[in-house]
């Protein structure tokens, strides 16, 4: 369920992450989605991105026009996935995708 040759770049609302949309290794399914929290150790701030995005598009865009730009970001990454049958979700290892600085 892990994530394939991701990128991060800088956009000028906030970030791009793109991956390799046509990997199925393990249990990973198209419909998983993403899970992106960014990090502020200097001020103690962490954002959770709410919108989702689908292992299958490949592309995650968030706006971050109204986040503190004083300091850079640290931005991870996970897939989650909806098991129908426990009615929880699982997450996979998050990864540490670099800094931001918006």
């Amino acid at each position: 369920m892990e994530l394939q040759n991701p990128t991060l770049e800088k956009t000028d609302s906030g970030f791009r992450i793109s991956w390799d949309a046509s990997s199925a290794e393990g249990k990973s399914m198209p419909s998983d989605e993403t899970f992106i929290v960014l990090y502020q150790p200097e001020q103690g701030k962490y954002i959770w991105v709410e919108q989702k995005f689908r292992r299958s598009e490949g592309l995650a865009e968030v706006d971050l026009s109204n986040v503190d730009k004083d300091f850079p970001w640290h931005v991870y990454f996970a897939f989650s996935q909806f098991n129908i049958w426990r009615k929880s979700y699982i997450l996979s290892n998050s990864e540490y995708l670099g800094m931001i600085e918006l």
